[in-house]
């Protein structure tokens, strides 16, 4: 659902750069609502109606994304494919309904749009309306029969996009037509576990009038009200208690390595559950090697990522808290030296204090001083770029892999490398074959001499969600073909992403379903082919 607003900012820039054309195509004449230059075309080519273009769009959602409105009903009477769909399965009603143009939308459905197709992550209008706070389109779609209650491939229903997203006028006219109140996702969580996390009691309070049951319990063993006893929300806590008493948040004592978790073994295990892994999403799972700290990061209901932190004293495990150095813009991916000397995240931070506008994600490092970490510093090119970058992950030697979304490599998103040279680092270089490929690449783990790299990527005929996949180095640059993960770690419902060594090498962490899982780390090797040596990359150049 992410690609809304990445469709929208794409088009503003394209459309504040480009310059006037010589003359037009169906696609610009579309975009200005040149109703001239439309019929002219369409005469001298009348099946240019169904052409596509960018990312597969015809000239009907061209206009209905630059908000051409006479443009839309010039090429709807002109006989475009009102359910025809774009490279994401995004079909003309779709983006009236991103767009909030309930007069395109009501136009669409009476020549034949479908109001209950699902898009490529199974959305339909009703879901991106209600996700965008379009409160017009949204009872417009309600009345022409989009189902309620259907489910994105992650377990949405449109109700649940309007109550994360904070658009209460949606929410309430959702749940006045019948839409499920206590719908639950693969977490077991409810509307109004969802809404205590968002922080939001217009929400509670419109979930608690349509009759969402407080008492229910998410698969953590949480009501609603623990969730807000425990986020110190006290306002929504009342709400919640009915008679306004708050009862005291309780802090479960913790202590021991690992948070004083049982270690797992070759099956893995969720980590920490309801005081790491808990309803929110949780993401990265890294300990200093000294084990006295742990970080993770969590993602608010705004989408922003805040790394999180708890530290080990005499009297056990401290309750999450941001960390020092996180909190203000998005921040993510952290990777901390085997010298626990220095820490690497990302984040769309500015590179100036005289800035307050985030900027794309960069790769940031911090060192450690007698006072903590210090003031985070860009890295820079040419480990940064213009594009995205994520997922840091560091040899001992210093050079550093990670992902980027820059120019020069085969797909959309692939991983980089950069060595360490004196004053910083050499030119990064995009790693081959089999490592990346034409489709996209995620976050990547190196092992700390270089002998193996395990990268989450979506391979093969049966590729879905992303997986775990392990390689070696092979001569002259060379990687072995990747090999999946054994041992349940790559599961065929989730995704998994993240993946973390502990600093004693014993344990492997990763991301799964918005939780942390652990497994014992000896599956790298048990997954690792007979015929494949593992030694450092150094020693397997030449």
């Amino acid at each position: 659902m992410k690609r809304a607003g990445i469709i929208l900012l794409v088009l503003l820039v394209a459309g504040a750069c480009a310059g006037p054309p010589v003359s037009l195509t169906i696609f610009e004449a579309a975009k200005k609502g040149d109703i001239a230059a439309l019929k002219a075309i369409l005469e001298t080519n009348p099946g240019s109606a169904g052409a596509r273009g960018e990312s597969g769009r015809s000239p009907l959602q061209e206009a209905l994304l630059a908000g051409q409105g006479e443009a839309v009903r010039f090429l709807v009477e002109a006989g475009a494919d009102v359910n025809g769909r774009d490279d994401e399965g995004l079909d003309p009603l779709g983006y009236a309904a991103l767009m909030g143009d309930a007069v395109a939308a009501e136009l669409l459905i009476g020549r034949g749009a479908n109001p209950g197709a699902q898009d490529g992550v199974g959305g339909t209008p009703l879901h991106l309306a209600a996700m965008r706070g379009h409160a017009n389109v949204v009872r417009l779609l309600c009345d022409r029969g989009s189902p309620l209650d259907l489910r994105t491939r992650d377990g949405r229903t449109p109700l649940a996009l309007a109550v994360e997203n904070g658009k209460p006028d949606c929410a309430e006219i959702l749940l006045s037509r019948g839409a499920d109140a206590d719908s639950r996702d693969e977490m077991g969580r409810t509307l109004l576990h969802r809404a205590v996390l968002a922080a939001d009691p217009e929400i509670v309070r419109l979930l608690l009038l349509g009759k969402a049951d407080p008492r229910a319990r998410s698969m953590y063993g949480n009501t609603a009200l623990d969730l807000a006893v425990q986020e110190g929300l006290t306002e929504i806590a009342g709400l919640l208690a009915g008679s306004g008493k708050v009862p005291a948040a309780k802090s479960p004592s913790i202590s021991g390595p690992y948070l004083g978790q049982p270690p797992p073994g070759l099956s893995p295990r969720m980590f920490a559950p309801g005081i790491v892994s808990t309803e929110r999403d949780e993401l990265n799972a890294v300990f200093t090697p000294d084990g006295k700290e742990f970080y993770f990061t969590i993602r608010g209901a705004s989408g922003r990522w805040t790394i999180m932190v708890m530290t080990l004293k005499e009297g056990g495990w401290s309750r999450p808290r941001t960390a020092a150095f996180s909190g203000r813009w998005s921040d993510v991916d952290l990777f901390i030296t085997a010298d626990g000397r220095r820490l690497y995240f990302c984040s769309n931070r500015p590179s100036s204090d005289q800035s307050d506008s985030p900027r794309d994600f960069d790769i940031w490092m911090s060192e450690r001083t007698a006072r903590g970490w210090s003031a985070p510093v860009n890295l820079g090119a040419p480990v940064n770029s213009k594009a995205d970058e994520f997922y840091p992950s560091l040899t001992r030697d210093g050079t550093i892999y990670f992902q980027s979304r820059r120019p020069g490599g085969p797909g959309l998103a692939d991983i980089w490398r950069a060595r360490p040279v004196a004053g910083g680092y050499a030119d990064a270089e995009c790693l081959p074959p089999p490592i990346n490929s034409a489709g996209f690449e995620g976050d990547t783990l190196v092992a700390p001499d270089g002998s193996w790299l395990i990268v989450s990527t979506s391979r093969g005929p049966e590729a879905g969600q992303a997986d775990l996949f392990l390689s070696f180095p092979g001569p002259k640059e060379t990687w072995a073909p990747l090999v999946k993960l054994g041992f349940d770690v790559s599961s065929p419902k989730s995704g998994e992403n993240c993946q973390m060594l502990s600093p004693d090498g014993r344990y492997l962490f990763f991301t799964r379903g918005g939780d942390i899982y652990w497994v014992d780390a000896s599956v790298i090797e048990k997954t690792k082919p007979a015929n494949t040596s593992s030694q450092p990359a150094s020693r397997r150049q030449n």
